[in-house]
């Protein structure tokens, strides 16, 4: 189920870049661009992007194991 969370958070992360390299994000904000809306839009889509990485990355030091040496578990139960 973990691994079924950390593939939808990268999926997110990676689609808003994708989208956002597509010029679509642009074009979707470009009504709202200079108002009070379009700048908290704006600041929440980076919010959402930045908690959607530390999602992942602290997804992937848990899978770790613990300590920064220790190697990546396949097996939780092993």
């Amino acid at each position: 189920m973990r691994r079924f969370v950390d593939l939808i958070l990268l999926a997110s992360f990676v689609d808003y870049f994708s989208l956002a390299r597509a010029g679509i994000v642009e074009q979707l904000l470009a009504p709202v661009r200079e108002t009070l809306i379009g700048y908290l839009l704006g600041i929440a889509a980076v919010c959402w992007c930045s908690l959607n990485l530390l999602a992942l990355v602290f997804a992937l030091y848990a899978e770790g194991g613990e300590g920064d040496d220790a190697p990546l578990r396949l097996d939780p139960y092993g």
